[in-house]
This record gives structure tokens, sequence and C-alpha cells, in this order.
């Protein structure tokens, strides 16, 4: 199976309208494809994913060359939160792979209209405080009535676990929702897990993709995007969990 193939199904998995200019920033076929390919080793194919975004894009009749360009740079930053917050799961070496690929396929007048300084902004001992405060939020939002457990169960192995997960994981990267929200968050950290078969953090983050807003739905495209892309990169393909219960 060609990666045009694959990017096929994923697009049938998401029931993707590819013409409906409304509908596409908000389908998470190219965010959930970008992670696990970043995931799986193989950030080359960010440009290939670029382009074929490009050309759905180029292909919308109804949108002026301006709203087309505008689209394109919301659906990259989108991208470029995504494969960030990928590392979460992925790990920090990839998600830089995946960045410059991504980079590289992007034209001139795309990067000129994107942010140029990092949406999360750490110059004040508030904000710092402030993104704290929302990764811990968003950490007992997935964690729910387990989140002393989790908690202590980290910080048993290694206090400085609990610490990185709380200060740096949760608090400066995945809480923020500026690009990419935080139910959108859960389904990336879920697909980084189920890529490299991960059950046990798979299971905790796809509760918290439930405590997020996310349906087994939406749970089910994720494993199916991952189970395509695995069998098209010939790496092991994990079997897909059961449904899960609404609270964990």
């Amino acid at each position: 199976m060609s990666l045009a193939d694959a990017f096929t199904k994923l697009r049938t998995i998401y029931k993707l309208r590819q013409h409906d200019s409304t509908e596409y920033l908000s389908n998470n076929w190219f965010i959930i494809a970008a992670v696990v390919i970043s995931t799986l080793n193989h950030p080359e194919d960010i440009q290939q994913l670029y382009a074929l975004i490009n050309l759905d894009i180029d292909t919308m009749e109804t949108l002026s060359s301006d709203e087309k360009l505008n689209l394109k740079t919301k659906v990259v930053a989108k991208l470029r939160d995504a494969i960030l917050k990928g590392f979460i799961a992925g790990g920090f070496p990839k998600t830089i792979n995946g960045l410059q690929q991504l980079h590289k396929a992007t034209p001139e007048a795309i990067l000129d209209r994107l942010p140029k300084q990092p949406i999360r902004q750490e110059d004040t001992w508030e904000k710092v405080t402030a993104q704290r405060q929302r990764g811990k939020k968003l950490f007992d939002t997935i964690y729910d009535r387990h989140t002393d457990r989790v908690m202590n169960m980290m910080a048993t192995s290694y206090p400085d676990l609990a610490q990185t997960a709380h200060y740096h994981l949760y608090g400066s990267v995945l809480s923020d929702t500026t690009t990419v929200s935080a139910k959108e968050t859960s389904l990336i950290v879920v697909a980084g897990c189920f890529a490299q078969n991960l059950p046990s953090q798979l299971r905790g983050h796809a509760y918290g993709a439930v405590h997020n807003g996310a349906s087994q739905q939406d749970l089910q495209q994720v494993y199916e995007s991952v189970v395509v892309l695995c069998r098209h990169y010939g790496t092991p393909v994990p079997l897909i969990p059961p449904p899960i219960e609404s609270k964990l």
C-alpha cells in the first residue's frame, strides 16, 4: 500500500469532505496522520502530507486566493502544534525531525503569516505560574479521581518525573489550547501511545480523551488510522483495545 493509498484510507476513516472549507480545519485526519508519521520515525513523509493538504485547499472553488492562503496558514499552525505535542508520547528527537520537514514543505507566503514568537509565553513568573496551574487542571481532568495515585506513582519512581509532568509536559505544552484543543491534544497522545504499543499509558490517555470530550468513535478513528500507517510502514500493528466506559 502506497502512502497515497494510506492517506486515502485515513480520509475515509474520518469521513473527510475534502472540498468543504468550513469542515476541513476541524477534521482531525491530518493532525493524527502527522503525529503518527513522526512517532513511527518517517518524518520525510510530512512533506507528502502537506502536499496533499495543499492540493485539497487549492481545489476549493468557493475560496478566494487569499482565503485559501489563510486556511493553509491555519492548517500549518495546527500541524506544528500537534507535532510538538506529539513529543509527549513519541519523543523529542522525532518531533524535531517532523517539524523540520514541515518547515521545509511550507512556502514562504505561509511562513510569513505564522507567529515568529512562542505562543507559550514565559517572560514573567506570573505566566509560568498560570501555566503550571493550567497544567495541573488538565492533569486532574485526564486522570479524574485517580490523579493522586498516578502522581504518587511517578513521584515514587523518581520525584523529578512527577515534577516534569506537571510543570513542563502538562503545564507548558499540553495544556495550551491556543491552536490545538484539549480534546485534540488527548487524541494526539492516544495516537502516540497506540502507535508504540504502550497499553498502560494508552489506557490512561484513552480515558483522559473521554474526560476531555472525545467519543468512542473519536478513539476508534485514531486506532484505525494508526493501524493503516503501521501497515504501510511495515511496523508491528497493535491490537485495537475494546471500547471503554465513560469514566476511569
